[in-house]
């Protein structure tokens, strides 16, 4: 029988051999060059970029926390157990190209505002950071960084959420909605 991480490769891997077919990009290993950028600029940024290649950023660095996020918002937008963003300052980020691909939804309040904001690719989907954003600090998706961003993860947040078919298996804090927002009214008074 074969582990669920090694089908998980072989379905990467049979996808990325069937080739450009029913609109996907073309993979590196039929001989066409990939759509997929590799990092190019300053090599002391971190770069990043959607699925097909169309959107493209770059940060000066990243300052954190480093979140696994289990709200319910979270894990429809990402279409997984969580989603990982890590906190950046507006300063430290810039958009290199595609901002006419990105595209934001916006989820109705449903207790207090802000409500939920995410944003994407417009031909791929993927995740993206917000092209524009408004406050200092902002929450960019981890798994779009080509780079490592020196960062590791520091916690899991709204684990009371988490969807029952997924088990923390690592020894990070796990903090619901009270534990958060403790949290983070000690760090704005500090």
């Amino acid at each position: 029988m074969v582990a669920r991480r090694e089908r998980a490769s072989l379905f990467c891997a049979r996808v990325a051999l069937d080739g450009p077919a029913r609109g996907r990009s073309s993979s590196p290993l039929d001989g066409a060059p990939s759509s997929h950028p590799l990092p190019t600029g300053d090599p002391g940024m971190i770069h990043g970029s959607c699925l097909c290649g169309g959107v493209k950023f770059e940060l000066t660095r990243a300052v954190g926390p480093f979140e696994l996020c289990h709200c319910t918002k979270c894990r429809k937008a990402a279409g997984s157990a969580f989603t990982a963003t890590v906190g950046v300052r507006r300063d430290d980020f810039r958009l290199t190209s595609g901002r006419e691909l990105i595209r934001a939804y916006e989820a109705p309040v449903r207790e207090v505002a802000p409500g939920y904001r995410t944003y994407f690719c417009g031909r791929c989907g993927s995740p993206v950071p917000n092209p524009n954003p408004e406050t200092p600090w902002f929450e960019v998706p981890a798994g779009a960084l080509d780079d490592d961003p020196q960062l590791r993860p520091d916690r899991h947040i709204f684990v009371e959420l988490k969807s029952r078919w997924f088990q923390i298996a690592d020894d990070l804090p796990q903090l619901d909605r009270a534990a958060l927002v403790r949290l983070r009214s000690g760090q704005a008074n500090s």
